[in-house]
């Protein structure tokens, strides 16, 4: 992509243990962990954003505390957006949740704190098709995927994110800023 524009990154391990805590690093990258770890069984999530420094590539490295392994499955997706608010942390990312549940479709809720953002969620396991408006995002796996869409209002009103499925499931979402709704 291009230097400046917004990540938005979930990291997810199915397998064994259970996880305490999460990390997303990755040389000359800034990374704010946005939603806590979210767990459900053997399955946890957790949602990061960053502002890409450059156009070089990067490695960047995803681990879990407590897990003994990510034997059953582990993924990560990673939506770009551009035209964002370039600042970082959670001034670009101004809002964000995370959610589990035991059986059905993954289903949570994000309240912007701007009209017209971005919103972006991604799902483990209950996610198999995309929320009604919006526009599917990576999918590394036919159980794992993210969306998003862009807001019209929606300051302080709570917007469901939320996919099909009928699984156990984790999902997290965030709200990104555009500059061109900055004055």
């Amino acid at each position: 992509g291009a230097a400046g524009r917004a990540e938005a990154f979930s990291i997810f391990c199915n397998g064994s243990g259970s996880a305490t805590d999460t990390s997303l690093t990755a040389p000359g990258w800034t990374i704010t962990q946005l939603t806590a770890l979210v767990t459900q069984g053997n399955i946890a999530m957790a949602s990061y954003a960053a502002i890409a420094p450059d156009t070089s590539s990067a490695t960047f490295t995803a681990t879990f505390t407590g897990k003994n392994n990510c034997n059953n499955f582990d993924a990560q997706t990673i939506d770009e957006f551009s035209g964002n608010d370039q600042t970082g942390g959670t001034t670009t990312f101004d809002a964000h949740n995370g959610a589990s549940g035991s059986n059905g479709a993954c289903s949570l809720q994000v309240t912007p704190a701007n009209d017209n953002d971005g919103l972006w969620g991604a799902c483990y396991a209950g996610g198999t098709g995309v929320g009604s408006g919006f526009t599917l995002g990576y999918a590394p796996a036919s159980d794992s995927r993210s969306e998003w869409q862009i807001l019209s209002g929606g300051s302080g009103s709570p917007q469901t994110v939320n996919w099909s499925g009928s699984k156990a499931w984790v999902a997290v979402a965030a709200t990104i800023t555009y500059f061109w709704m900055l004055k």
